[in-house]
Protein backbone atom coordinates (compact mmCIF):
# COMPACT_ATOMS: atom_id res chain seq x y z
CA UNK A 1 0.00 0.00 0.00
CA UNK A 2 2.88 2.32 0.83
CA UNK A 3 4.51 1.66 -2.55
CA UNK A 4 1.24 2.39 -4.33
CA UNK A 5 0.99 5.77 -2.55
CA UNK A 6 4.47 6.64 -3.81
CA UNK A 7 3.81 5.42 -7.35
CA UNK A 8 0.40 7.11 -7.77
CA UNK A 9 1.70 10.74 -7.86
CA UNK A 10 4.35 9.63 -10.36
CA UNK A 11 1.70 8.08 -12.62
CA UNK A 12 -0.43 11.23 -12.43
CA UNK A 13 2.59 13.34 -13.36
CA UNK A 14 3.40 11.08 -16.33
CA UNK A 15 -0.20 11.21 -17.56
CA UNK A 16 -0.23 15.02 -17.22
CA UNK A 17 3.02 15.37 -19.17
CA UNK A 18 1.72 13.04 -21.88
CA UNK A 19 -1.58 14.94 -22.18
CA UNK A 20 0.28 18.25 -22.48
CA UNK A 21 2.74 16.85 -24.95
CA UNK A 22 0.18 15.59 -27.43
CA UNK A 23 -0.26 19.17 -28.71
CA UNK A 24 3.21 19.15 -30.28
CA UNK A 25 1.95 18.36 -33.78
CA UNK A 26 -1.02 20.72 -33.69
CA UNK A 27 -0.87 23.82 -35.85
CA UNK A 28 -2.99 26.29 -37.76
CA UNK A 29 -1.68 27.85 -40.96
CA UNK A 30 -3.15 31.00 -42.50
CA UNK A 31 -2.34 32.03 -46.07
CA UNK A 32 -2.65 35.79 -46.66
CA UNK A 33 -2.84 37.81 -49.87
CA UNK A 34 -1.74 41.45 -49.61
CA UNK A 35 -2.70 44.11 -52.12
CA UNK A 36 -2.78 47.77 -53.02
CA UNK A 37 -3.18 49.54 -56.35
CA UNK A 38 0.45 48.91 -57.32
CA UNK A 39 0.41 45.23 -56.35
CA UNK A 40 -2.85 44.62 -58.21
CA UNK A 41 -1.22 45.87 -61.43
CA UNK A 42 1.84 43.63 -61.10
CA UNK A 43 2.18 39.87 -61.47
CA UNK A 44 2.81 38.17 -58.10
CA UNK A 45 5.21 35.75 -59.79
CA UNK A 46 7.41 38.57 -61.14
CA UNK A 47 8.24 40.07 -57.76
CA UNK A 48 7.42 43.54 -56.44
CA UNK A 49 9.13 46.92 -56.44
CA UNK A 50 11.11 48.12 -53.44
CA UNK A 51 8.30 50.32 -52.10
CA UNK A 52 5.74 47.49 -52.20
CA UNK A 53 8.27 45.11 -50.66
CA UNK A 54 8.77 47.54 -47.79
CA UNK A 55 4.98 47.82 -47.27
CA UNK A 56 4.64 44.03 -47.20
CA UNK A 57 7.36 43.82 -44.54
CA UNK A 58 5.70 46.58 -42.49
CA UNK A 59 2.33 44.81 -42.75
CA UNK A 60 3.98 41.59 -41.58
CA UNK A 61 5.46 43.38 -38.55
CA UNK A 62 2.09 44.90 -37.57
CA UNK A 63 0.28 41.57 -38.02
CA UNK A 64 2.91 39.75 -35.96
CA UNK A 65 2.41 42.22 -33.10
CA UNK A 66 -1.39 41.95 -33.32
CA UNK A 67 -1.30 38.15 -33.20
CA UNK A 68 1.28 38.02 -30.40
CA UNK A 69 -0.99 40.25 -28.32
CA UNK A 70 -3.99 38.06 -29.19
CA UNK A 71 -2.16 34.96 -27.87
CA UNK A 72 -1.02 36.82 -24.76
CA UNK A 73 -4.55 38.05 -23.91
CA UNK A 74 -6.51 34.95 -24.88
CA UNK A 75 -4.14 32.00 -24.70
CA UNK A 76 -1.96 32.97 -21.75
CA UNK A 77 -1.18 29.33 -20.88
CA UNK A 78 0.41 28.98 -24.32
CA UNK A 79 2.31 32.28 -24.29
CA UNK A 80 6.03 31.97 -24.90
CA UNK A 81 6.86 29.06 -27.16
CA UNK A 82 3.58 29.12 -29.05
CA UNK A 83 3.66 32.50 -30.78
CA UNK A 84 3.00 32.56 -34.52
CA UNK A 85 5.72 32.59 -37.15
CA UNK A 86 5.23 34.83 -40.20
CA UNK A 87 7.09 34.18 -43.44
CA UNK A 88 6.86 35.40 -47.02
CA UNK A 89 5.06 33.00 -49.34
CA UNK A 90 6.10 31.53 -52.66
CA UNK A 91 4.46 34.42 -54.50
CA UNK A 92 5.63 37.94 -53.79
CA UNK A 93 2.45 39.35 -52.23
CA UNK A 94 1.79 36.41 -49.91
CA UNK A 95 2.43 35.89 -46.19
CA UNK A 96 2.18 32.54 -44.41
CA UNK A 97 1.28 32.54 -40.71
CA UNK A 98 2.11 29.38 -38.79
CA UNK A 99 0.55 28.97 -35.33
CA UNK A 100 1.76 25.95 -33.30
CA UNK A 101 -1.82 25.61 -32.02
CA UNK A 102 -5.12 24.24 -33.33
CA UNK A 103 -7.99 26.72 -33.02
CA UNK A 104 -11.76 26.27 -32.83
CA UNK A 105 -14.04 27.59 -35.59
CA UNK A 106 -14.96 30.59 -33.43
CA UNK A 107 -11.30 31.37 -32.80
CA UNK A 108 -10.54 31.03 -36.51
CA UNK A 109 -13.26 33.59 -37.34
CA UNK A 110 -11.97 36.00 -34.71
CA UNK A 111 -8.34 35.70 -35.84
CA UNK A 112 -9.42 36.15 -39.47
CA UNK A 113 -11.21 39.40 -38.53
CA UNK A 114 -8.15 40.56 -36.62
CA UNK A 115 -5.88 39.86 -39.59
CA UNK A 116 -8.15 41.48 -42.19
CA UNK A 117 -9.00 44.58 -40.14
CA UNK A 118 -7.34 47.53 -41.89
CA UNK A 119 -7.26 49.46 -38.63
CA UNK A 120 -8.18 52.85 -40.11
CA UNK A 121 -9.59 54.82 -37.18
CA UNK A 122 -11.21 58.24 -37.60
CA UNK A 123 -12.95 60.73 -35.32
CA UNK A 124 -15.82 62.62 -36.98
CA UNK A 125 -17.99 65.50 -35.93
CA UNK A 126 -21.72 64.86 -36.28
CA UNK A 127 -25.09 66.45 -36.93
CA UNK A 128 -28.08 65.86 -34.70
CA UNK A 129 -31.01 64.42 -36.65
CA UNK A 130 -33.11 67.45 -35.70
CA UNK A 131 -30.61 69.70 -37.54
CA UNK A 132 -31.03 67.90 -40.86
CA UNK A 133 -34.64 66.82 -40.52
CA UNK A 134 -35.86 69.24 -43.21
CA UNK A 135 -33.40 67.69 -45.70
CA UNK A 136 -34.60 64.24 -44.68
CA UNK A 137 -38.24 65.27 -45.13
CA UNK A 138 -37.52 66.66 -48.61
CA UNK A 139 -35.92 63.37 -49.63
CA UNK A 140 -38.80 61.37 -48.18
CA UNK A 141 -41.44 63.43 -49.97
CA UNK A 142 -39.53 63.57 -53.28
CA UNK A 143 -38.56 59.92 -53.71
CA UNK A 144 -41.09 57.07 -54.17
CA UNK A 145 -38.29 54.54 -53.50
CA UNK A 146 -37.36 56.18 -50.21
CA UNK A 147 -41.02 56.47 -49.19
CA UNK A 148 -41.48 52.78 -49.99
CA UNK A 149 -38.57 51.77 -47.73
CA UNK A 150 -40.24 53.60 -44.84
CA UNK A 151 -43.79 52.37 -45.51
CA UNK A 152 -42.58 48.74 -45.73
CA UNK A 153 -40.62 49.01 -42.48
CA UNK A 154 -37.21 48.62 -44.09
CA UNK A 155 -36.13 52.07 -42.90
CA UNK A 156 -37.28 53.25 -39.47
CA UNK A 157 -36.71 56.99 -38.86
CA UNK A 158 -35.47 57.99 -35.41
CA UNK A 159 -38.70 59.74 -34.50
CA UNK A 160 -40.83 58.85 -31.47
CA UNK A 161 -44.50 57.89 -31.74
CA UNK A 162 -45.28 61.38 -30.40
CA UNK A 163 -43.37 62.90 -33.32
CA UNK A 164 -40.29 64.00 -31.37
CA UNK A 165 -37.19 64.17 -33.57
CA UNK A 166 -34.01 62.67 -32.15
CA UNK A 167 -31.23 64.93 -30.88
CA UNK A 168 -28.66 62.19 -31.59
CA UNK A 169 -26.69 61.61 -34.83
CA UNK A 170 -28.77 58.50 -35.60
CA UNK A 171 -31.33 59.38 -38.28
CA UNK A 172 -32.84 55.89 -38.31
CA UNK A 173 -32.23 52.18 -38.86
CA UNK A 174 -32.00 50.38 -42.21
CA UNK A 175 -32.78 46.67 -42.61
CA UNK A 176 -29.77 44.64 -43.77
CA UNK A 177 -31.72 43.39 -46.80
CA UNK A 178 -32.42 46.96 -47.93
CA UNK A 179 -28.99 48.42 -47.16
CA UNK A 180 -27.68 48.18 -50.74
CA UNK A 181 -30.77 49.92 -52.15
CA UNK A 182 -30.62 52.61 -49.47
CA UNK A 183 -26.92 53.12 -50.13
CA UNK A 184 -27.48 53.55 -53.87
CA UNK A 185 -30.30 56.05 -53.24
CA UNK A 186 -28.38 58.33 -50.87
CA UNK A 187 -25.41 58.45 -53.25
CA UNK A 188 -27.40 59.57 -56.28
CA UNK A 189 -26.77 63.15 -57.41
CA UNK A 190 -30.45 63.90 -56.85
CA UNK A 191 -30.18 63.09 -53.15
CA UNK A 192 -26.76 64.66 -52.71
CA UNK A 193 -28.23 67.94 -53.95
CA UNK A 194 -30.92 67.75 -51.26
CA UNK A 195 -28.51 67.19 -48.38
CA UNK A 196 -26.28 69.77 -46.74
CA UNK A 197 -22.97 69.65 -48.67
CA UNK A 198 -21.11 68.63 -45.50
CA UNK A 199 -23.50 65.78 -44.60
CA UNK A 200 -22.12 62.26 -44.91
CA UNK A 201 -24.26 59.26 -43.93
CA UNK A 202 -22.47 56.28 -42.40
CA UNK A 203 -23.53 52.96 -40.92
CA UNK A 204 -23.07 51.57 -37.45
CA UNK A 205 -22.60 47.93 -36.48
CA UNK A 206 -25.46 45.54 -37.21
CA UNK A 207 -27.88 44.94 -34.33
CA UNK A 208 -31.02 42.89 -33.68
CA UNK A 209 -34.43 44.37 -33.00
CA UNK A 210 -37.05 42.85 -30.71
CA UNK A 211 -38.33 40.72 -33.61
CA UNK A 212 -34.90 39.23 -34.22
CA UNK A 213 -34.37 41.15 -37.47
CA UNK A 214 -31.04 42.77 -38.34
CA UNK A 215 -30.70 46.52 -38.84
CA UNK A 216 -27.84 48.99 -39.19
CA UNK A 217 -28.13 52.41 -37.54
CA UNK A 218 -27.60 55.26 -40.02
CA UNK A 219 -25.66 58.22 -38.64
CA UNK A 220 -25.25 61.80 -39.85
CA UNK A 221 -21.55 62.70 -39.91
CA UNK A 222 -20.19 66.16 -40.68
CA UNK A 223 -17.51 66.52 -43.35
CA UNK A 224 -14.42 68.45 -42.32
CA UNK A 225 -12.22 69.22 -45.31
CA UNK A 226 -11.43 66.75 -48.10
CA UNK A 227 -10.83 63.75 -45.81
CA UNK A 228 -14.01 64.33 -43.83
CA UNK A 229 -12.77 63.29 -40.41
CA UNK A 230 -11.40 65.73 -37.85
CA UNK A 231 -8.68 63.43 -36.48
CA UNK A 232 -7.22 60.05 -37.41
CA UNK A 233 -5.70 57.17 -35.47
CA UNK A 234 -2.09 58.16 -36.06
CA UNK A 235 -2.24 60.12 -32.77
CA UNK A 236 -2.99 56.99 -30.71
CA UNK A 237 0.01 55.63 -28.83
CA UNK A 238 -1.73 52.86 -26.88
CA UNK A 239 -5.19 51.40 -26.21
CA UNK A 240 -6.30 49.08 -23.43
CA UNK A 241 -9.52 47.59 -22.06
CA UNK A 242 -11.09 47.98 -18.62
CA UNK A 243 -14.52 47.99 -17.04
CA UNK A 244 -16.27 51.29 -16.38
CA UNK A 245 -15.78 52.62 -12.85
CA UNK A 246 -19.40 53.80 -12.93
CA UNK A 247 -20.92 50.60 -14.34
CA UNK A 248 -18.74 47.47 -13.97
CA UNK A 249 -20.90 45.63 -16.50
CA UNK A 250 -19.82 48.06 -19.24
CA UNK A 251 -16.60 47.49 -21.17
CA UNK A 252 -14.57 50.59 -22.10
CA UNK A 253 -11.54 51.12 -24.33
CA UNK A 254 -8.93 53.50 -22.92
CA UNK A 255 -7.07 55.61 -25.49
CA UNK A 256 -3.77 57.42 -25.09
CA UNK A 257 -3.39 60.02 -27.84
CA UNK A 258 0.26 60.67 -27.15
CA UNK A 259 2.04 59.39 -30.28
CA UNK A 260 5.32 61.32 -30.69
CA UNK A 261 5.22 64.28 -33.05
CA UNK A 262 1.45 64.10 -33.69
CA UNK A 263 0.24 66.74 -31.19
CA UNK A 264 -2.70 64.45 -30.42
CA UNK A 265 -3.24 65.83 -26.92
CA UNK A 266 -3.92 69.34 -28.26
CA UNK A 267 -5.97 68.16 -31.25
CA UNK A 268 -8.24 65.99 -29.09
CA UNK A 269 -8.76 68.86 -26.65
CA UNK A 270 -9.74 71.16 -29.55
CA UNK A 271 -12.25 68.65 -30.96
CA UNK A 272 -13.89 68.01 -27.61
CA UNK A 273 -13.96 71.72 -26.78
CA UNK A 274 -15.70 72.45 -30.09
CA UNK A 275 -18.28 69.69 -29.56
CA UNK A 276 -19.38 70.00 -25.93
CA UNK A 277 -22.99 68.79 -25.76
CA UNK A 278 -22.65 66.96 -29.07
CA UNK A 279 -21.45 63.55 -30.24
CA UNK A 280 -18.12 62.64 -31.82
CA UNK A 281 -18.28 59.48 -33.93
CA UNK A 282 -15.51 56.89 -33.70
CA UNK A 283 -15.25 55.18 -37.10
CA UNK A 284 -13.20 52.01 -37.66
CA UNK A 285 -12.72 50.86 -41.26
CA UNK A 286 -15.77 52.79 -42.38
CA UNK A 287 -18.13 51.55 -39.65
CA UNK A 288 -19.24 53.73 -36.74
CA UNK A 289 -18.30 51.85 -33.58
CA UNK A 290 -19.59 54.39 -31.07
CA UNK A 291 -20.55 58.07 -30.85
CA UNK A 292 -20.00 59.34 -27.30
CA UNK A 293 -21.54 62.59 -26.18
CA UNK A 294 -18.91 65.13 -25.13
CA UNK A 295 -19.71 66.62 -21.72
CA UNK A 296 -16.62 68.82 -21.38
CA UNK A 297 -13.27 69.45 -23.09
CA UNK A 298 -10.89 66.53 -22.52
CA UNK A 299 -7.30 67.38 -21.68
CA UNK A 300 -4.25 65.22 -21.07
CA UNK A 301 -4.48 63.22 -24.29
CA UNK A 302 -6.35 60.38 -22.61
CA UNK A 303 -9.93 59.36 -23.22
CA UNK A 304 -12.35 56.44 -23.10
CA UNK A 305 -14.78 55.09 -25.65
CA UNK A 306 -17.66 52.84 -24.72
CA UNK A 307 -20.26 51.02 -26.73
CA UNK A 308 -22.00 47.68 -26.99
CA UNK A 309 -18.71 45.78 -26.91
CA UNK A 310 -18.09 42.27 -25.71
CA UNK A 311 -14.81 41.85 -23.83
CA UNK A 312 -13.35 39.97 -26.82
CA UNK A 313 -14.42 42.62 -29.35
CA UNK A 314 -13.07 45.44 -27.16
CA UNK A 315 -9.73 43.63 -26.78
CA UNK A 316 -9.44 43.16 -30.54
CA UNK A 317 -10.29 46.82 -31.24
CA UNK A 318 -7.75 47.98 -28.64
CA UNK A 319 -5.18 45.64 -30.18
CA UNK A 320 -5.71 47.16 -33.64
CA UNK A 321 -5.72 50.76 -32.37
CA UNK A 322 -2.48 50.29 -30.43
CA UNK A 323 -0.52 49.01 -33.40
CA UNK A 324 -1.76 51.27 -36.16
CA UNK A 325 -3.24 50.94 -39.61
CA UNK A 326 -2.08 48.30 -42.07
CA UNK A 327 -0.51 49.95 -45.14
CA UNK A 328 -1.92 47.21 -47.41
CA UNK A 329 -5.24 45.40 -47.77
CA UNK A 330 -4.99 41.88 -46.34
CA UNK A 331 -7.26 38.92 -47.07
CA UNK A 332 -7.10 35.39 -45.69
CA UNK A 333 -7.22 33.27 -48.84
CA UNK A 334 -7.07 29.93 -47.01
CA UNK A 335 -6.29 28.28 -43.70
CA UNK A 336 -5.32 24.76 -42.65
CA UNK A 337 -5.76 23.11 -39.25
CA UNK A 338 -3.53 20.16 -38.41
CA UNK A 339 -4.27 18.06 -35.33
Amino acid sequence: MLKMKKILPLLICIIFIFSCGNHDNEKTIFILDLSNESLLKSSPLEGVDDESDSLINLSSTILKSRLDRYIYENKSSYFGGNLPNLNRGEVSNQIIIDFPLAFTDLEIARIKDLIECKGKIEFWETYNFSEIYDDFLNAFESSPEFSSLISKGFFIPNITSEGTISESPVIGDIHVEAKDLFDSLINEDYFLNLWDKDLYLAYGAKNHNSMGEDFHPVLALKMNGIEGYRLDGSVISYASVTRSEYDPSQIVINLEMLAPGKNGERKWFDITEDNVGRSVAVVLDGEVKTFPNINEPISGGRSQISGVFSLQEARDIANVLSLGELPLDVKVSDYIIKK
